[in-house]
């Protein structure tokens, strides 16, 4: 007996299955983020205000509604939900990124201090990327997806189920944003373990990383 795929047209078939991959590459790509940030939802609300992004709500909330809303729509994306709603809000999370990446990228062009110095450089746990890396990265990472989820716009008929369980994610991951302070995952947060020091995990010129090794040593010295 055929699936309802192979039942489908060809020009259809291929839409969905474009639809499929780009859901499930751009759903694991968010999901992946999410993880990133929600060990260290602190770091996360520093650089949203960096960014200018503490718009009427706190950065914490802020902070929080993203993530939640990152990992709600990964899970969707991941198990074939990709409506109108979900693919605008995607839609929109993406090119959020982006124009922040983007701007990162050309304040380093041209010689700019960055918005958000709180990180060394670093991004994420064990990854490190300067500006013009972040914004390339982040658009192929991303712009494929969303485009291959856009052609293969789709809402199956479980789609309350899917729609149940991403509101369940963004629940569980808030809760875990708001804990994650008092759990033991700085070593997963962070490269910033016993042994290693600032001046190995930050990015840029030798004289930077010279200076946050002195502020390293001051900071030992005064423990």
């Amino acid at each position: 007996m055929a699936s309802s795929t192979e039942r489908l047209p060809a020009g259809r078939r291929w839409r969905s299955l474009a639809g499929v991959i780009g859901g499930v590459v751009l759903g694991l790509v968010l999901l992946v983020a999410v993880f990133g940030k929600v060990l260290d939802p602190e770091a996360f609300a520093a650089q949203i205000r960096a960014e200018g992004l503490e718009i009427l709500l706190s950065a914490r909330l802020v902070a929080l509604f993203a993530l939640a809303l990152e990992a709600g729509l990964g899970v969707a994306l991941l198990f074939g939900l990709r409506n109108r709603p979900v693919l605008l809000a995607a839609t929109a999370l993406v090119l959020l990124f982006l124009f922040l990446t983007g701007r990162a990228a050309w304040r380093d062009l041209q010689g700019l201090p960055p918005l958000d110095s709180s990180g060394c450089g670093c991004f994420g746990p064990l990854l490190e990327r300067s500006p013009r890396e972040a914004f390339l990265q982040d658009f192929f990472l991303l712009v494929p997806g969303l485009v291959l989820a856009w052609l293969g716009a789709a809402r199956p008929r479980r789609w309350r189920a899917i729609a149940a369980a991403a509101a369940g994610m963004a629940v569980v991951t808030v809760g875990l944003a708001l804990a994650s302070p008092h759990l033991p995952l700085d070593d997963f947060a962070t490269e910033l373990k016993p042994g290693v020091t600032l001046a190995e995990l930050c990015a840029g010129s030798p004289d930077r990383r010279a200076g946050v090794a002195a502020t390293d040593r001051g900071v030992e010295s005064r423990g």
